[in-house]
């Protein structure tokens, strides 16, 4: 193996290793800053609720404080399923979710997503989904994201800005990864070559 070699692929190692410690520390403040954020747009999404179907609300006028320590409690959940998965990031989840943010986000998301819908849904509120007869997997609830073009969404809000740090460093990785791989392939080759070519005497011109 060629001392340049060597080096060329050290260097790569290292710059691979330096781009994966940052990829697990963005996702653990990632998903810090959902979990705030969420909870956020949850509480609002409860508010706007009670005030946008003001004649459900009239109906259950006794129930109003129940229903606001349930949808904080829901709220507190949520955080802290956020943080825990924060604290549990390794390498793996932090690729994983560095290639699709949104997908993981969504199965964080997903029980307090019923939850919340149950406790709106229970007291005669209108979803917003169109019907009650859902097929398995489909959201109980759609929310007010008026933004997006449409009254309502089925799916929590999220940041997507929060995310652009870790496309970019998931391009980065994977570009090394590549060199990583053709440095590797290099030197095998060359490894290769020597092999045969060390005890391989050519005739004389």
């Amino acid at each position: 193996m060629h001392p340049p070699d060597n080096e060329q692929l050290e260097k790569l190692e290292v710059d691979a290793r330096s781009i994966e410690d940052a990829l697990v520390t963005h996702a653990r403040a990632w998903a810090r800053d959902q979990g705030s954020f969420t909870r956020q747009f949850l509480l609002q999404e409860a508010r706007l609720t009670v005030i946008n179907q003001a004649e459900v609300t009239d109906t259950v006028v006794d129930e109003v404080p129940a229903l606001k320590a349930e949808v904080e409690e829901i709220c507190d959940e949520l955080a802290a399923t956020f943080e825990e998965w924060s604290a549990s990031v390794d390498l793996q989840k932090a690729k994983t979710l560095a290639q699709n943010p949104r997908n993981t986000f969504l199965k964080l998301t997903a029980q307090s997503h019923e939850a919340f819908g149950n406790v709106f849904i229970r007291r005669r509120y209108n979803s917003g989904s169109g019907s009650r007869d859902r097929t398995s997997g489909s959201p109980n609830w759609h929310f007010y994201i008026p933004e997006t073009g449409t009254a309502r969404n089925p799916a929590m809000r999220y940041d997507a800005s929060a995310a652009k740090d870790l496309s970019d460093l998931w391009s980065s990785w994977a570009a090394i990864a590549r060199q990583i791989n053709s440095a590797k392939d290099q030197i095998q080759r060359s490894r290769a070559a020597r092999l045969w070519d060390a005890d391989l005497v050519l005739p004389s011109p």
